[in-house]
């Protein structure tokens, strides 16, 4: 039930952590406790939408394989309206702004009902007040739908905003962790500082 920040420099290692949490590579020492690949689900930078697709299209697509077909479309609309975008349903991403694509993104991610949403820089694309819409709502439906969130973020106030937790990587390495206040105001680590 917590958001836990994952802060460093470009090409430190962050996507690759996500991946071995997820399961798809294998760590080459130590060992992730406690959650399996399959209970994760990730929500990309880009959202990486189907083009081809309306925003139902793509949430239906990844419930496809769980449920029948009615079933896929109620919880496609469900997640649609949770996210904000009631009336939406038959839009193509052509035809959406940025933070509309990530919320479909993040709709899409979560409607699997994963225990961990792995989210890859969900806000480093869209403008600032658009970003601070983005964190309330992985914020909101965190509490809501009782799931748990490894957050990749470059953004230091962001990262403090959203997190519960902050883990600071460095050369492949986690340096730093702590509650969000106990990094932010007291930080140990020469790159936290």
């Amino acid at each position: 039930g917590a958001v836990t920040a994952l802060l460093g420099p470009s090409g430190r290692g962050q996507p690759t952590l996500l991946e071995i949490v997820a399961g798809s590579l294998t760590p080459g020492g130590g060992r992730i406790e406690g959650i399996e690949g399959r209970r994760c689900s990730y929500a990309f930078q880009d959202a990486r939408l189907l083009p081809w697709m309306t925003v139902s299209g793509n949430i239906e697509f990844v419930l496809r394989d769980l449920f029948d077909a009615a079933e896929c479309r109620s919880r496609s609309t469900h997640w649609i309206e949770l996210v904000g975008l009631a009336g939406f349903a038959g839009y193509y991403p052509s035809e959406l702004s940025g933070g509309m694509r990530q919320r479909v993104g993040i709709a899409r991610a979560l409607a699997v009902k994963p225990a961990v949403l792995l989210a890859d820089e969900p806000t480093s694309m869209l403008d600032v007040s658009i970003r601070l819409d983005i964190m309330n709502l992985v914020h909101d439906l965190k509490e809501r739908e009782d799931f748990s969130c490894l957050f990749v973020t470059h953004d230091l106030a962001g990262a403090h905003y959203v997190s519960d937790r902050i883990a600071v990587m460095y050369a492949g390495t986690i340096c730093e962790m702590g509650s969000s206040d106990e990094v932010i105001n007291d930080p140990l680590h020469p790159y936290t500082q």
